[in-house]
């Protein structure tokens, strides 16, 4: 990796009473266009959204809606991707003309073009309506940056080491993970590096040609989620890390 990165990484808040009652369906990807906007006006060279926060939401089937990738939640992230020079990773459901929709990032450069996509390889279990409604993607892809390679997983994704490891081997040095999990997950998230740095231990020298010698990769890992479904007096929450 060339030189120092700076990362932001969006927490977005959940839909209001307000503006549940209303039935603002894009009110989260609203939050989630100001939150970019805010990292690229503070420096950052990449910024990841969490899983499904550009998609709007259908209130009385209780379920996101699909849309297409080219297409306006892309196409504006695109825009102020150019403006500020800012690499963007933006999560959606994605319509893929077919029944079923993928969950997929998108990653976009510093002009608004698109680099790829990621689509998510491992579905939640039965019970999450996720296997019913969504296909799974086959491919596990890593993205060359003008500051590193990157790797992108997405949620029930963090339960299979062996993707990142598959992500490590291909030369991903910094792998970010938007999901929409809210529960804890420390323990899982330091076990999971520790595996991949022990990886990197036993492959030494052999990942990538132009490591130091003797040197092993050891990815760096970032997660983007959801705030609280309903914060205390209902006020608005966001993190922000650059």
């Amino acid at each position: 990796m060339s030189g120092k990165v700076r990362i932001a990484t969006c927490t977005v808040p959940w839909f209001s009473t307000e503006e549940t009652r209303a039935k603002q369906t894009d009110a989260v990807a609203r939050a989630a266009m100001t939150l970019v906007e805010e990292a690229g006006r503070r420096g950052a060279d990449i910024v990841c959204l969490p899983e499904f926060c550009l998609d709007n939401y259908n209130f009385k089937a209780n379920h996101w809606i699909p849309q297409r990738a080219p297409g306006p939640a892309t196409e504006a992230l695109a825009a102020i991707a150019a403006r500020h020079r800012i690499y963007i990773i933006a999560p959606l459901l994605e319509d893929i003309g077919k029944r079923k929709a993928c969950n997929t990032a998108v990653l976009l450069d510093r002009s608004g073009e698109t680099v790829g996509r990621y689509r998510k390889t491992h579905l939640c279990m039965r019970g999450f309506s996720e296997g019913e409604t969504t296909e799974a993607g086959d491919e596990l892809p890593v993205f060359r940056t003008d500051f590193g390679v990157i790797g992108i997983s997405i949620c029930m994704d963090i339960h299979y080491p062996e993707l990142y490891t598959a992500l490590a081997l291909k030369g991903a040095e910094i792998i970010f993970w938007p999901t929409a999990a809210m529960d804890y997950t420390g323990n899982l998230l330091d076990s999971l590096v520790n595996d991949l740095r022990e990886m990197a231990a036993r492959t030494r020298g052999t990942l990538r040609r132009d490591h130091p010698p003797g040197g092993g990769t050891k990815p760096h890992f970032l997660r983007a989620r959801w705030a609280e479904m309903q914060p205390k007096n209902d006020k608005r929450q966001r993190k922000k890390r650059i």
